[in-house]
């Protein structure tokens, strides 16, 4: 005999996940927040991993190559990104290392850098100036090194 509470939550969740994919912190706490028992919750996960309505290697996947894609984020707040979700760290390195393509890499740095401060003046830049670009591409996610390396020209301008 099937568990009505189950089916309810179970519909819930498939009706959810079918319209973007979720991590199963996300769903454990919506489940939470709907008030299910965290036995119920344990089973509702197992089964829809085993419907494919949840899949965590699915979600690093689409959660890295939306967010560097159409925000343009860095790997560093992809990654920070990743573990609020509750993606382990081995499976969003992957996930980051597969999706993101290093030249594809420099050049959004070098886009979300341009839309400060045009790439043609960077060397013009006194060391404030410097810092606050920097630190502006910082706070998207951009490694340090990186970004000295992009704003000085060695690899690769837009």
């Amino acid at each position: 005999m099937k568990d009505p509470i189950l089916e309810e939550a179970l519909n819930k969740m498939r009706n959810w996940c079918s319209r973007q994919d979720r991590s199963r912190k996300e769903v454990i706490t919506k489940l939470s927040r709907a008030g299910y028992a965290s036995e119920l919750i344990d089973r509702a996960i197992v089964l829809l991993e085993e419907d494919r309505y949840l899949d965590e290697s699915r979600f690093a996947e689409s959660y890295v190559t939306g967010h560097f894609r159409m925000k343009n984020w860095g790997r560093l707040k992809i990654r920070q990104g990743l573990q609020l979700k509750g993606v382990g760290e081995q499976l969003g390195a992957k996930a980051i290392e597969e999706n993101i393509n290093e030249s594809d890499y420099l050049a959004t740095l070098a886009k979300v850098l341009g839309r400060k401060v045009p790439p043609t003046q960077w060397s013009s830049l006194d060391y404030a100036q410097k810092q606050k670009l920097m630190q502006y591409a910082y706070s998207r996610g951009f490694e340090p090194e990186l970004i000295r390396k992009v704003m000085e020209g060695y690899d690769y301008l837009a």
